[in-house]
């Protein structure tokens, strides 16, 4: 073999000696291949293979505040999006690894891109173990830039006050004679909030739901529309409490305002027993309010949920009433957006009652009741009769356009005429005026027709 040969055969062999036949990945691309199976993973939704790139003792914090996980709270959020195919596809990017001296644990950052969230921020520590190397904790993040952190903060802060008023509030309005106490839920409705005013013991009789309510600025307004009345408020940073004003128009120019307070599932001051069956009160008592000749009745019935009672008069009833008996004191209140009525009264040595009544604080005066289970109010329909001297052309009232029309329209000729006078603000004449649809509905075409005269 000549020299030449030899030269050659002895750098071949040389080539040979120095690459090995399966050549190692570094630390580092080891580190990097199992973030990229693990993101894989995510993508396809295999939920086992995905979690076994985590250690035992892992932690994985995602972007929201409560996401703070061990393996166990992680595989529970999962669980359902990857039994359903919605695992998340996270592109990396931009991925640097730094190894430890004894290339057994790993630091690394990475870039994400998400097709719904956009550009996103990982990083964590990897640990490599007997069966290779593992996830002992990441972190995910969103990367805002610096000269709109001030407006995500405050997008942050609106967010976590949205997020505090909602669920089950113990509300009540303040009158000078104490608490009306009343229920309020607060729904997120896909980032709309709605809210439904209950009873202070929700019976399924009453409820009113208000679709349009407005959170702005941390103030939640709760509009109800039908009584032109509304409740302001803002959490209360102190005291966790919802604190703001009821406000109610009552004529024109004229407000009445009342404090409000709301407790998260608490129960303000009402701390004694529901009213029950009790051998002390009766259920049904002659009463004279102080304001008035005419004898009106009190009904307490203990047959829907825990209680009720309501004050019957000439022109109609006080609603539903709840309240509390402590086997000396009587109160009853309720709250509809309309009216905010509270009865106090102590039972006296003979089994009377002697109290006051508030309505908001515009009205207050005090009433007396004698048990009487024959109480009776006066014939309504002997109180107010037709005066045949009356000619229905000469009533004229403008219509919701403000066009006079008078009872003796020629629409109106040759049918048979319902006239109702009402209250837009009354919530007696609200449930009349579902009885006259229904009527009217029923009887229209046969020659029916329902006047309302509203008295506002």
């Amino acid at each position: 073999m000549n020299t030449t040969a030899r030269l050659v055969v002895a750098a071949l062999c040389a080539l040979l000696l120095s690459t090995p036949a399966h050549a190692q990945p570094t630390p580092e691309q080891a580190v990097g291949g199992m973030l990229d199976a693990w993101h894989q993973a995510a993508a396809e939704s295999r939920f086992d293979d995905y979690f076994s790139f985590l250690t035992e003792d892992a932690i994985f914090v995602g972007t929201d505040a409560t996401e703070h996980w061990n393996v166990q709270q992680f595989k529970d959020y999962a669980r359902e999006p990857f039994a359903n195919s919605r695992g998340w596809a996270m592109q990396p990017s931009d991925r640097r690894i730094r190894m430890s001296d004894d290339s057994k644990t790993a630091w690394f950052v990475e870039r994400l891109h998400h097709a719904r969230m956009g550009e996103l921020r990982g990083s964590g520590i990897a640990m490599n173990t007997d069966t290779g190397w593992k996830i002992s904790q990441y972190v995910l993040s969103i990367p805002v830039p610096n000269d709109i952190a001030y407006n995500v903060v405050q997008l942050v802060e609106e967010h976590a006050q949205f997020s505090a008023i909602i669920g089950e509030w113990r509300a009540a309005v303040l009158c000078d004679g104490g608490e009306i106490v009343f229920s309020l839920v607060l729904h997120n409705d896909d980032n709309q909030i709605s809210a439904v005013l209950l009873p202070a013991i929700q019976n399924g009789i009453e409820m009113n739901e208000i679709e349009t309510v407005r959170f702005e600025n941390g103030t939640i307004t709760i509009p109800i529309e039908e009584y032109d009345s509304r409740i302001k408020a803002k959490i209360d940073p102190e005291s966790g409490n919802l604190v703001g004003t009821w406000t109610k128009t009552r004529g024109k120019d004229n407000s009445a305002r009342l404090d409000f307070v709301a407790v998260r599932n608490g129960i303000m001051s009402y701390n004694t027993h529901f009213i029950r069956n009790t051998p002390s009160l009766a259920k049904r008592y002659r009463v004279m309010f102080s304001s008035s000749d005419d004898p009106a009745i009190l009904e307490i019935n203990t047959t829907l949920g825990p209680s009720f009672a309501t004050f019957r008069t000439t022109t109609g009833d006080y609603g539903y009433l709840y309240g509390l008996f402590d086997g000396r004191d009587l109160t009853l209140s309720t709250f509809d957006g309309a009216h905010a009525f509270l009865f106090k009264a102590t039972e006296q040595p003979d089994g009377s009652l002697k109290g006051d009544f508030w309505s908001g604080n515009w009205w207050h005066e005090t009433w007396t009741a004698v048990p009487d289970e024959h109480a009776a109010l006066k014939d309504p329909w002997r109180m107010t009769t037709w005066n045949p001297a009356t000619n229905l052309a000469d009533l004229q009232y403008p219509n919701l356009d403000g066009h006079m029309r008078t009872l003796a329209d020629p629409e109106f000729a040759g049918r048979c005429r319902i006239i109702e006078v009402f209250g837009s603000w009354c919530p007696n004449c609200m449930d009349a005026s579902e009885e006259l649809k229904r009527l009217r509905d029923k009887y229209g075409a046969q020659g029916l027709s329902v006047l309302a005269l509203a008295f506002e």
